[in-house]
């Protein structure tokens, strides 16, 4: 007969940050900082790099930091989903 591991409480548990994996102190449960993402910095660092290209014109890097927007709002995770969010640019954009 298989041993079964003994089930610790709720309370009990250790539970962890679902982006960073670091521990959640016990009063703290009920709320995931996690979920407080502010990743506009992120973007707009991008943004500044993209401008520091010499080889690219204004008018291009600003369709690449529009289709940067589109695809980070819209989360696109895996190929097959490429083609239905260009067709969505287009239609938006275009």
């Amino acid at each position: 007969q298989e041993k079964r591991s003994e089930r610790r409480s709720f309370g009990e548990r250790q539970f962890y940050r679902s982006q960073t994996c670091l521990p959640i102190d016990p009063e703290d449960l009920d709320y995931d900082s996690d979920d407080d993402v502010d990743d506009e910095w992120q973007l707009a660092q991008a943004e500044r790099l993209m401008d520091e290209f010499e080889d690219v014109t204004l008018r291009e890097k600003a369709f690449m930091k529009l289709w940067n927007r589109f695809v980070h709002r819209h989360a696109i995770l895996a190929d097959f989903q490429v083609p239905l969010a260009c067709e969505t640019f287009a239609r938006n954009f275009g």
